[in-house]
Protein backbone atom coordinates (compact mmCIF):
# COMPACT_ATOMS: atom_id res chain seq x y z
CA UNK A 1 0.00 0.00 0.00
CA UNK A 2 2.78 2.41 0.89
CA UNK A 3 4.45 1.63 -2.42
CA UNK A 4 1.22 2.46 -4.27
CA UNK A 5 0.91 5.74 -2.35
CA UNK A 6 4.45 6.73 -3.33
CA UNK A 7 3.74 5.93 -6.97
CA UNK A 8 0.56 8.04 -6.84
CA UNK A 9 2.38 11.02 -5.35
CA UNK A 10 5.15 10.79 -7.94
CA UNK A 11 2.56 10.62 -10.70
CA UNK A 12 0.89 13.78 -9.40
CA UNK A 13 4.21 15.60 -9.25
CA UNK A 14 5.09 14.51 -12.78
CA UNK A 15 1.72 15.69 -14.06
CA UNK A 16 2.11 19.05 -12.36
CA UNK A 17 5.55 19.46 -13.85
CA UNK A 18 4.29 18.62 -17.32
CA UNK A 19 1.51 21.13 -16.86
CA UNK A 20 3.96 23.85 -15.95
CA UNK A 21 6.13 23.22 -19.00
CA UNK A 22 3.25 23.14 -21.44
CA UNK A 23 1.13 26.03 -20.24
CA UNK A 24 2.48 28.48 -22.82
CA UNK A 25 4.78 30.50 -20.56
CA UNK A 26 7.64 32.14 -22.44
CA UNK A 27 10.32 31.58 -19.86
CA UNK A 28 12.19 29.25 -22.23
CA UNK A 29 12.24 31.75 -25.09
CA UNK A 30 15.51 33.59 -25.67
CA UNK A 31 16.01 37.16 -26.84
CA UNK A 32 19.10 37.21 -29.03
CA UNK A 33 20.88 40.46 -28.29
CA UNK A 34 24.34 39.77 -29.73
CA UNK A 35 23.36 39.57 -33.40
CA UNK A 36 22.70 42.81 -35.23
CA UNK A 37 21.00 43.57 -38.52
CA UNK A 38 21.37 46.55 -40.80
CA UNK A 39 18.64 48.22 -38.73
CA UNK A 40 21.41 48.92 -36.24
CA UNK A 41 22.81 51.36 -38.79
CA UNK A 42 19.70 53.48 -38.43
CA UNK A 43 20.93 54.59 -35.02
CA UNK A 44 23.69 57.00 -34.11
CA UNK A 45 25.42 54.38 -31.96
CA UNK A 46 25.26 51.83 -34.75
CA UNK A 47 26.73 54.27 -37.26
CA UNK A 48 29.57 55.08 -34.87
CA UNK A 49 30.27 51.35 -34.59
CA UNK A 50 30.18 50.89 -38.35
CA UNK A 51 32.73 53.65 -38.93
CA UNK A 52 35.04 52.12 -36.34
CA UNK A 53 34.63 48.65 -37.82
CA UNK A 54 35.36 49.93 -41.33
CA UNK A 55 38.80 51.19 -40.27
CA UNK A 56 39.91 47.57 -40.07
CA UNK A 57 40.06 47.38 -43.86
CA UNK A 58 42.77 50.05 -44.02
CA UNK A 59 45.39 47.60 -42.75
CA UNK A 60 44.77 45.12 -45.60
CA UNK A 61 47.71 46.17 -47.74
CA UNK A 62 50.14 45.83 -44.84
CA UNK A 63 49.12 42.29 -43.87
CA UNK A 64 50.25 38.86 -45.06
CA UNK A 65 51.87 37.90 -48.35
CA UNK A 66 49.33 39.70 -50.53
CA UNK A 67 50.89 42.97 -49.41
CA UNK A 68 54.16 41.92 -51.05
CA UNK A 69 52.47 40.44 -54.10
CA UNK A 70 50.07 43.29 -54.84
CA UNK A 71 52.34 46.21 -54.01
CA UNK A 72 56.00 45.18 -54.20
CA UNK A 73 56.65 42.31 -56.60
CA UNK A 74 57.38 42.96 -60.23
CA UNK A 75 58.40 46.60 -59.72
CA UNK A 76 61.58 48.45 -58.84
CA UNK A 77 61.24 47.85 -55.08
CA UNK A 78 61.34 44.08 -54.89
CA UNK A 79 61.82 40.94 -56.96
CA UNK A 80 62.01 37.22 -56.32
CA UNK A 81 65.46 35.94 -57.18
CA UNK A 82 64.16 32.44 -57.77
CA UNK A 83 61.30 33.83 -59.86
CA UNK A 84 59.07 31.24 -58.21
CA UNK A 85 56.00 33.51 -58.14
CA UNK A 86 55.87 34.32 -61.82
CA UNK A 87 52.33 35.71 -61.82
CA UNK A 88 53.21 38.72 -59.71
CA UNK A 89 56.95 38.80 -60.31
CA UNK A 90 56.99 38.47 -64.11
CA UNK A 91 53.35 39.09 -65.12
CA UNK A 92 52.90 35.57 -66.44
CA UNK A 93 49.49 34.30 -67.66
CA UNK A 94 48.83 32.94 -64.16
CA UNK A 95 48.10 36.51 -63.03
CA UNK A 96 44.42 36.61 -63.94
CA UNK A 97 41.00 36.74 -62.38
CA UNK A 98 41.26 33.17 -61.09
CA UNK A 99 44.24 33.99 -58.87
CA UNK A 100 42.95 33.79 -55.30
CA UNK A 101 46.08 34.27 -53.19
CA UNK A 102 46.24 38.07 -53.40
CA UNK A 103 44.12 39.24 -56.33
CA UNK A 104 40.83 37.97 -54.92
CA UNK A 105 41.48 39.17 -51.34
CA UNK A 106 42.33 42.63 -52.68
CA UNK A 107 39.07 42.79 -54.61
CA UNK A 108 36.91 41.41 -51.80
CA UNK A 109 38.43 43.54 -49.05
CA UNK A 110 38.23 46.83 -50.91
CA UNK A 111 34.63 46.26 -52.00
CA UNK A 112 34.07 45.12 -48.42
CA UNK A 113 35.06 48.67 -47.47
CA UNK A 114 32.92 50.30 -50.17
CA UNK A 115 29.70 48.77 -48.81
CA UNK A 116 29.89 50.08 -45.22
CA UNK A 117 31.02 53.44 -46.59
CA UNK A 118 27.93 53.52 -48.80
CA UNK A 119 25.71 52.69 -45.81
CA UNK A 120 27.31 55.49 -43.82
CA UNK A 121 26.99 58.07 -46.61
CA UNK A 122 23.33 57.13 -47.06
CA UNK A 123 22.34 56.81 -43.39
CA UNK A 124 24.29 59.51 -41.55
CA UNK A 125 22.23 62.40 -43.00
CA UNK A 126 19.05 60.49 -42.09
CA UNK A 127 19.78 59.04 -38.67
CA UNK A 128 22.74 60.90 -37.16
CA UNK A 129 22.04 64.04 -35.18
CA UNK A 130 23.31 66.99 -37.18
CA UNK A 131 23.81 68.87 -33.93
CA UNK A 132 26.34 66.27 -32.81
CA UNK A 133 29.96 67.39 -32.71
CA UNK A 134 30.84 64.18 -34.57
CA UNK A 135 28.39 64.57 -37.47
CA UNK A 136 30.81 66.10 -39.99
CA UNK A 137 33.65 63.86 -38.86
CA UNK A 138 31.68 60.64 -39.35
CA UNK A 139 30.45 61.71 -42.76
CA UNK A 140 33.95 62.81 -43.74
CA UNK A 141 35.37 59.47 -42.63
CA UNK A 142 32.79 57.69 -44.78
CA UNK A 143 33.70 59.66 -47.91
CA UNK A 144 37.40 59.14 -47.22
CA UNK A 145 37.00 55.37 -46.77
CA UNK A 146 35.06 54.99 -50.02
CA UNK A 147 37.57 57.06 -51.96
CA UNK A 148 40.46 55.11 -50.45
CA UNK A 149 38.90 51.77 -51.41
CA UNK A 150 38.27 52.81 -55.02
CA UNK A 151 41.75 54.34 -55.29
CA UNK A 152 43.31 51.02 -54.31
CA UNK A 153 41.05 49.12 -56.71
CA UNK A 154 41.82 51.43 -59.63
CA UNK A 155 45.58 51.18 -59.08
CA UNK A 156 45.31 47.41 -59.20
CA UNK A 157 42.57 46.73 -61.77
CA UNK A 158 42.09 49.91 -63.83
CA UNK A 159 38.47 50.89 -64.30
CA UNK A 160 36.12 49.05 -61.92
CA UNK A 161 32.37 49.07 -61.24
CA UNK A 162 31.39 52.15 -59.25
CA UNK A 163 28.88 50.99 -56.65
CA UNK A 164 27.67 54.10 -54.82
CA UNK A 165 24.53 52.95 -53.01
CA UNK A 166 24.01 50.37 -50.26
CA UNK A 167 22.85 46.92 -51.33
CA UNK A 168 19.26 46.00 -50.59
CA UNK A 169 19.89 42.35 -51.37
CA UNK A 170 22.28 40.14 -53.32
CA UNK A 171 23.46 41.82 -56.53
CA UNK A 172 25.08 39.91 -59.39
CA UNK A 173 25.24 42.33 -62.34
CA UNK A 174 27.79 45.14 -62.47
CA UNK A 175 29.10 47.37 -65.25
CA UNK A 176 32.75 48.35 -65.41
CA UNK A 177 33.30 52.11 -65.34
CA UNK A 178 36.08 53.90 -67.18
CA UNK A 179 39.28 55.06 -65.49
CA UNK A 180 38.15 58.64 -66.03
CA UNK A 181 34.85 57.98 -64.24
CA UNK A 182 36.64 56.24 -61.38
CA UNK A 183 39.19 59.01 -60.83
CA UNK A 184 36.46 61.64 -60.91
CA UNK A 185 34.55 59.78 -58.19
CA UNK A 186 37.69 59.19 -56.11
CA UNK A 187 38.68 62.86 -56.19
CA UNK A 188 35.12 64.03 -55.53
CA UNK A 189 34.92 61.78 -52.45
CA UNK A 190 38.33 62.87 -51.15
CA UNK A 191 37.28 66.52 -51.62
CA UNK A 192 34.11 65.94 -49.60
CA UNK A 193 36.19 64.25 -46.90
CA UNK A 194 38.64 67.15 -46.92
CA UNK A 195 35.82 69.67 -46.39
CA UNK A 196 34.28 67.70 -43.50
CA UNK A 197 37.18 66.25 -41.51
CA UNK A 198 38.76 68.06 -38.55
CA UNK A 199 42.31 69.37 -38.43
CA UNK A 200 42.99 67.31 -35.31
CA UNK A 201 41.60 63.92 -34.45
CA UNK A 202 39.42 63.60 -31.35
CA UNK A 203 40.92 60.11 -30.86
CA UNK A 204 44.35 58.83 -31.78
CA UNK A 205 44.19 57.15 -35.16
CA UNK A 206 41.12 58.87 -36.55
CA UNK A 207 41.35 60.22 -40.09
CA UNK A 208 41.97 63.97 -40.33
CA UNK A 209 41.88 66.71 -42.95
CA UNK A 210 45.62 66.19 -43.54
CA UNK A 211 45.02 62.56 -44.48
CA UNK A 212 42.43 63.68 -47.04
CA UNK A 213 44.83 66.35 -48.37
CA UNK A 214 47.59 63.76 -48.68
CA UNK A 215 45.43 61.43 -50.75
CA UNK A 216 43.96 64.26 -52.79
CA UNK A 217 47.50 65.18 -53.84
CA UNK A 218 48.23 61.59 -54.70
CA UNK A 219 45.00 61.00 -56.64
CA UNK A 220 45.53 64.17 -58.68
CA UNK A 221 49.10 63.09 -59.34
CA UNK A 222 48.04 59.70 -60.61
CA UNK A 223 45.36 61.16 -62.88
CA UNK A 224 47.91 63.58 -64.38
CA UNK A 225 50.26 60.75 -65.31
CA UNK A 226 51.41 60.37 -68.91
CA UNK A 227 50.04 56.84 -68.69
CA UNK A 228 46.59 58.35 -69.23
CA UNK A 229 47.48 60.69 -72.08
CA UNK A 230 44.67 59.25 -74.18
CA UNK A 231 42.03 60.87 -71.93
CA UNK A 232 43.50 63.14 -69.23
CA UNK A 233 44.60 66.23 -71.21
CA UNK A 234 41.79 68.39 -69.84
CA UNK A 235 42.77 67.55 -66.23
CA UNK A 236 46.56 67.77 -66.23
CA UNK A 237 47.08 71.43 -65.48
CA UNK A 238 44.59 71.63 -62.61
CA UNK A 239 45.69 68.23 -61.30
CA UNK A 240 49.34 69.26 -61.02
CA UNK A 241 48.35 72.54 -59.37
CA UNK A 242 46.32 70.51 -56.85
CA UNK A 243 49.33 68.27 -56.14
CA UNK A 244 51.37 71.35 -55.20
CA UNK A 245 48.54 72.91 -53.19
CA UNK A 246 47.68 69.89 -51.07
CA UNK A 247 51.27 68.71 -50.81
CA UNK A 248 52.45 72.03 -49.42
CA UNK A 249 49.54 72.06 -47.01
CA UNK A 250 50.44 68.64 -45.60
CA UNK A 251 54.10 69.60 -45.20
CA UNK A 252 53.22 72.89 -43.50
CA UNK A 253 50.85 71.18 -41.10
CA UNK A 254 53.20 68.28 -40.37
CA UNK A 255 56.78 69.59 -40.83
CA UNK A 256 59.51 67.08 -41.44
CA UNK A 257 61.79 65.96 -38.66
CA UNK A 258 64.88 68.20 -38.50
CA UNK A 259 67.16 65.39 -37.41
CA UNK A 260 66.62 62.10 -39.23
CA UNK A 261 68.28 60.24 -36.37
CA UNK A 262 65.39 61.15 -34.09
CA UNK A 263 63.25 58.68 -35.98
CA UNK A 264 65.34 55.83 -34.58
CA UNK A 265 66.15 57.17 -31.11
CA UNK A 266 64.17 54.58 -29.21
CA UNK A 267 64.18 55.38 -25.50
CA UNK A 268 60.89 53.79 -24.52
CA UNK A 269 57.71 52.41 -26.06
CA UNK A 270 55.56 55.17 -27.56
CA UNK A 271 58.31 57.68 -26.85
CA UNK A 272 59.05 60.97 -28.53
CA UNK A 273 60.67 59.35 -31.54
CA UNK A 274 57.29 57.84 -32.42
CA UNK A 275 55.61 61.24 -32.31
CA UNK A 276 57.56 63.04 -35.03
CA UNK A 277 55.68 64.00 -38.16
CA UNK A 278 57.00 61.30 -40.47
CA UNK A 279 55.73 58.63 -38.11
CA UNK A 280 52.54 60.42 -37.15
CA UNK A 281 51.52 61.11 -40.72
CA UNK A 282 50.98 57.42 -41.25
CA UNK A 283 49.65 57.13 -37.72
CA UNK A 284 46.53 58.98 -38.77
CA UNK A 285 45.46 55.72 -40.43
CA UNK A 286 46.04 53.62 -37.28
CA UNK A 287 46.06 52.15 -34.76
CA UNK A 288 43.00 50.19 -35.71
CA UNK A 289 40.28 49.62 -33.18
CA UNK A 290 38.50 46.35 -32.66
CA UNK A 291 34.77 46.35 -33.18
CA UNK A 292 32.02 43.79 -33.23
CA UNK A 293 30.15 45.87 -35.79
CA UNK A 294 29.52 43.50 -38.72
CA UNK A 295 30.02 44.59 -42.29
CA UNK A 296 27.36 43.82 -44.87
CA UNK A 297 28.79 43.56 -48.40
CA UNK A 298 25.61 41.92 -49.67
CA UNK A 299 26.65 42.08 -53.30
CA UNK A 300 30.24 42.21 -54.47
CA UNK A 301 31.34 42.46 -58.09
CA UNK A 302 33.62 39.69 -59.23
CA UNK A 303 37.17 40.46 -60.39
CA UNK A 304 37.13 41.58 -64.00
CA UNK A 305 40.75 41.46 -65.00
CA UNK A 306 43.96 43.01 -63.79
CA UNK A 307 45.32 46.29 -64.99
CA UNK A 308 49.09 45.70 -65.36
CA UNK A 309 50.89 47.39 -62.53
CA UNK A 310 53.66 48.77 -64.75
CA UNK A 311 50.89 50.73 -66.51
CA UNK A 312 49.16 51.93 -63.35
CA UNK A 313 51.93 53.18 -61.04
CA UNK A 314 53.80 56.39 -61.91
CA UNK A 315 56.41 55.58 -59.28
CA UNK A 316 59.24 57.77 -60.54
CA UNK A 317 56.97 60.81 -60.53
CA UNK A 318 55.92 59.99 -56.98
CA UNK A 319 59.50 59.67 -55.77
CA UNK A 320 60.42 63.04 -57.28
CA UNK A 321 57.63 64.87 -55.47
CA UNK A 322 59.95 66.30 -52.79
CA UNK A 323 58.88 63.75 -50.25
CA UNK A 324 55.36 65.11 -49.84
CA UNK A 325 53.78 61.81 -50.81
CA UNK A 326 54.43 58.36 -49.46
CA UNK A 327 55.09 56.12 -52.45
CA UNK A 328 54.25 53.05 -50.39
CA UNK A 329 50.61 54.00 -49.98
Amino acid sequence: MKINQHIFVLALLAGATMGLTSCGDKFLEEDLITQKSTDNYKTQKGLDELVTGAYQKLKFKFNYIWAIECYNMGIDEFTSGANNMTGWNAYSPSLNSTETGANQPMWDNMYGLVEPANILISNIPQYYSQSSANYNTRLGEAYFLRAYAYFELVKQFGGVPLKLNPSKGVETVFTRNSLEDCYKQIIDDFEKAYSLLPEKAAQTGRITKSAAAHFLAKAHLFRASELYDDWNSSYKSTDLDAVIKYGKEVIATHPRCQDFGQLWDYQKANGDNEKVSEVRRQGYLGPLWQSDAPLFPLGLPKPIGLYPRHLRRPRVLLCQCHGILHAGL
